[in-house]
């Protein structure tokens, strides 16, 4: 059995069955290993806050929680678990989300946005794609809708290679339209169809904007 390395407030050994623990864990770091929902459900129950399960595979079977988890901050990128897993993982009340290179649907999106919008503050969909097969690498319309309108407190959102089918210019300027105005920090590098125009509306909207990355934007 392959050691699982975790980064922990308080040190937890696994060998075999056998295991000892500590009850206050705050942070697990389960990236690229197989891991069971039964230690999935066993972590988040002693509150976990800080979880990263990317490039992670999830063995069959549900995820059943008792209450809404403590997570504060997730890490799910290239995840791939049963939809049931991801959803129960989403409902909690976090401040940082990361889900690069997943396919993301609009109901997806509407559950994070349920689920959080009162607490999301940092938001990565890097190399994302929408649910539309023929759409090369693209967030649709009615996703980047959903963002705009329920996660009003981002500070930090990273669509970089997430945008640019050959009809996405309307997406983009409403984006940067619409994108709350408590950002500070924006990631759309790799983008393809964004303009100079869409760079000065973002600039004019957010006076203390921190950062815009739009490097290496395909046009």
């Amino acid at each position: 059995m392959r050691a699982l390395k975790f980064i922990a407030s308080h040190v937890i050994l696994f060998c075999n069955s056998a295991y000892t623990y500590k009850f206050q864990l705050k942070t697990t770091q389960v990236n690229d290993k197989k891991v069971s929902t039964e230690f999935l459900e066993f972590i988040l129950e002693k509150g976990c806050k800080y979880l990263d399960v990317s490039l992670a595979e999830t063995l069959e079977g549900g995820l059943e929680l008792q209450h809404k988890s403590d997570l504060r901050h997730l890490d799910v990128s290239s995840y791939f678990p049963p939809e049931q897993v991801l959803e129960k993982l989403l409902i909690a009340n976090l401040e940082k989300l990361a889900m690069r290179n997943l396919t993301i649907s609009h109901d997806l999106i509407s559950h994070i946005c349920n689920k959080n919008s009162s607490s999301l503050q940092v938001l990565n969909l890097g190399n994302c794609r929408g649910i539309n097969p023929s759409i090369y690498r693209n967030l649709d319309f009615e996703a980047i809708q959903i963002i705009t309108k329920e996660l009003i407190h981002l500070k930090e959102v990273d669509f970089s290679g997430s945008l640019g089918s050959i009809d996405s210019e309307i997406t983009i300027r409403y984006l940067v339209n619409n994108i709350t105005i408590n950002l500070e920090k924006i990631n759309l590098a790799n983008v393809h169809n964004i303009g100079d125009d869409d760079i000065h509306i973002l600039a004019s909207r957010f006076y203390e904007l921190e950062s815009i990355n739009h490097s290496n934007m395909a046009q």
